[in-house]
């Protein structure tokens, strides 16, 4: 039982290092996260497009013609819901490392 329980702690200890350096390659080495959260391929004009087909036919007459911009580089939505799901990922990671180490404790204080 005792080199169960250390098996555990080192498992635990190996998983939340694991989700750190995870972390740390995304969040300080510019590392790209995982796409979980693909962007959408739209315009400023085909939204304008879908916004003045609901709306009167005045709508295009006044419009100028505006610049054809990808919204993903105006609001780069996605990227922040990518690392967002990095964050939730390393949480997990920690969090069931901390679970390991608790589990290793514990065995070992029962000897």
């Amino acid at each position: 039982m005792k080199h169960l329980g250390t098996l555990l702690i080192i498992a635990g200890v190996f998983v939340i290092f694991y989700g750190l350096i995870y972390s740390t390659q995304v969040f300080l080495q510019g590392k790209e996260p995982p796409e979980v959260f693909k962007p959408q391929e739209i315009s400023v004009n085909e939204l304008l497009d879908i916004e003045s087909s609901k709306e009167s036919g005045s709508f295009e007459e006044e419009a100028i013609e505006v610049k054809d911009i990808d919204l993903e580089e105006v609001l780069p939505i996605s990227r922040f819901f990518n690392i967002l799901a990095v964050s939730l990922f390393v949480m997990i990671f920690i969090f069931g490392g901390a679970k390991l180490v608790t589990a290793g404790v514990s065995i070992l204080k029962e000897r």
